[in-house]
């Protein structure tokens, strides 16, 4: 009798271990999305908003993250690529930015722009061969 009860017990107990395993196998291989249901930020896509004329080349303008209408993008962008707005910096152009209005736009390499301005950046892409496209 005890040794059935020992037996039966013993049984209970290694399934239940073998179901918590399983369980924390399972909330493991999952990243805790199963049970735990964990907030997930997913970034928003990227949003093109068509392209303007430079010479020799286009910039295609993006808005990376934020919201910022493709006008307001493109107006940004196409007065950076035309050398509107105020330098900040040095001469050497290493870690200086300019600013147009409020926006912010480091000098980043020569084919790429991107300006921010309270968490919303957008991007310039220098496209040679390519034509502008509103």
């Amino acid at each position: 009798m005890l040794s059935g009860l020992l037996r039966a017990c013993a049984l209970t107990s290694v399934r239940s271990v073998s179901l918590a395993l399983v369980g924390a196998f399972a909330i493991a291989a999952t990243g805790g999305v199963s049970l735990v249901g964990a907030a997930t930020h997913s970034q928003p896509k990227p949003v093109r908003c068509g392209s303007f004329a430079v010479p020799g080349a286009a910039v295609e303008v993006t808005v990376v993250s934020g919201r910022v209408a493709c006008r307001v993008a493109q107006r940004v962008l196409y007065e950076f690529w035309h050398g509107s707005g105020r330098y900040h910096g040095s001469v050497h152009r290493r870690r200086g930015y300019t600013t147009i209005g409020h926006w912010r736009c480091p000098d980043i390499s020569p084919g790429l722009s991107q300006c921010a301005l309270r968490g919303r950046v957008v991007k310039g892409t220098y496209a040679v061969g390519k034509t502008a496209s509103r």
